[in-house]
């Protein structure tokens, strides 16, 4: 919802006078499911008698989609020597 509200950036906004990014090169991104375990005892509701026998907790496992370490190089030649 929150992205609903932003306003797209201007070329203004983005433009940095005498900076030219010359190249940008990606390692090949490698995506993969990893199982990820989690206590879910706070999402199931119980009455005053089934917590007076001390459930020991649900645990619930799901895949998650998780990415492979990977580099982003960017070549940039800047005219001035400035902080952005």
């Amino acid at each position: 919802e929150f992205k609903q509200y932003q306003v797209p950036y201007t070329q203004e906004a983005l433009h940095f006078v005498g900076l030219k990014i010359s190249d940008v090169k990606v390692d090949k991104m490698v995506t993969f499911f990893d199982h990820f375990d989690f206590d879910a005892f706070n999402t199931v509701y119980f009455s005053k008698e089934e917590l007076k026998s001390s459930p020991h907790g649900y645990k619930v496992r799901q895949p998650r989609l998780n990415l492979k370490p990977f580099t982003v190089t960017i070549d940039i030649k800047s005219d001035v020597a400035t902080n952005a």
